[in-house]
């Protein structure tokens, strides 16, 4: 009796709060759209920040580091390889210096070619370096 009265009545009462049908629908929908949405504006801004990091980096890198303006103005073409001539230009010395400095074992690292040599730009700075170091050292101990 009075158990079935109450489920009546409860039965009733959420009758009356129905949501309109197929409003479920266009709510799920909307979320869906509204998701999609905030991943796509992630992305956007993801790939803006890595591409302005990128810059900034890159920009940093470019202050920081500048290379002796002699070199620069020297080659004005990246490259990196030289032949003799122009590796012997690059290093401020004379064609036979450099000869000597490959036969001595000094520049270890070429390719013979068919017109003489082709050296790596980065053998040649750190055989620069390693020359100057050593004139640094001879012009230091003369003195004891």
């Amino acid at each position: 009796g009075a158990g079935d009265m109450d489920n009546r009545t409860s039965q009733r009462a959420a009758a009356g709060r129905k949501i309109p049908a197929g409003s479920g629908m266009a709510t799920l929908i909307a979320a869906a759209v509204l998701g999609i949405c905030l991943i796509i504006s992630a992305a956007i801004i993801g790939g803006a920040v890595r591409k302005l990091t990128a810059a900034v980096e890159k920009q940093t890198f470019a202050s920081s580091y500048s290379a002796p303006s002699s070199i620069t103005v020297r080659s004005p073409i990246e490259k990196k390889y030289m032949n003799l001539s122009e590796s012997a230009e690059y290093l401020g010395i004379s064609e036979n210096e450099l000869k000597k400095a490959i036969a001595d074992q000094e520049i270890k690292e070429y390719v013979k070619t068919g017109d003489g040599y082709s050296i790596a730009v980065d053998k040649l700075d750190s055989y620069f370096s390693e020359r100057a170091y050593g004139q640094y050292i001879s012009d230091n101990s003369d003195g004891e």
